[in-house]
């Protein structure tokens, strides 16, 4: 099945396109950074010198938290917020081997000036996660959400990834004046959602947005 959907609103261009077969992006096409447990995890993603890198995370599960094992906050109170053109890779073929598990992150890790945000987050040039399973968190507004800013245009890539646990799986969007005529390209390939979780494209004013959508 394919399906197209197009978002205008005030000026404001998303593109989403989903496609059941899409060849992934090999981890090795950029500088690579190898992780082995939740700490390394962290360490890679809040580290602004990894922009542009591919980050492989070993098999297992990856249990986010507000707080270090020191009690210390964490950067972003324990979400993951990748660095521009930051890339996230389970184990291709299989994307139950590798588990993101947010549900002990609290309120306050999903609480932004606009509402909630989400479990990951993007939004800066190109990124993509691929292979791996999120398991959310009822607080989230979605397992991955597209609200970081800081370049105009943002490309993003969901494939062969199960999310479940969150208000939805995916959610692309514009929100606020720091996003107002940012343009976001998303492709999505072999994505599963669970529970209520589903792809969810939406701009600034649901009010003022046109929508089309094709299937096969």
């Amino acid at each position: 099945m394919i399906r197209n959907f197009r978002l205008l609103t005030s000026g404001i261009a998303v593109a989403v396109f989903a496609a059941a077969t899409l060849t992934s992006r090999a981890a090795s096409a950029a500088q690579a950074v190898y992780v082995a447990d939740v700490e390394q995890l962290y360490a890679a993603v809040d580290n602004p010198a990894n922009a542009g890198a591919s980050v492989a995370l070993a098999p297992g599960i990856y249990r986010l938290s507000s707080t270090d094992p020191a009690g210390i906050a964490r950067a972003s109170l324990g979400r993951l917020e990748l660095q521009k053109d930051m890339s996230l890779y389970g184990v291709a073929g299989d994307r139950t081997a590798v588990v993101i598990d947010a549900g002990a992150l609290l309120q306050s890790s999903f609480s932004m000036p606009f509402g909630r945000t989400g479990v990951i987050r993007t939004g800066r040039g190109s990124n993509a996660v691929e292979w791996l399973t999120i398991h959310g968190n009822p607080l989230a507004a979605a397992a991955l959400e597209t609200d970081l800013v800081g370049t105009p245009e943002h490309h993003i890539r969901v494939a062969h990834v199960l999310a479940g646990d969150s208000a939805r799986g995916v959610d692309i969007r514009n929100i606020g004046a720091t996003m107002a005529g940012r343009r976001i390209d998303a492709e999505s390939s072999t994505v599963s959602f669970s529970a209520a979780s589903k792809v969810f494209g939406r701009s600034t004013s649901p009010a003022q947005t046109t929508a089309t959508s094709a299937s096969s």
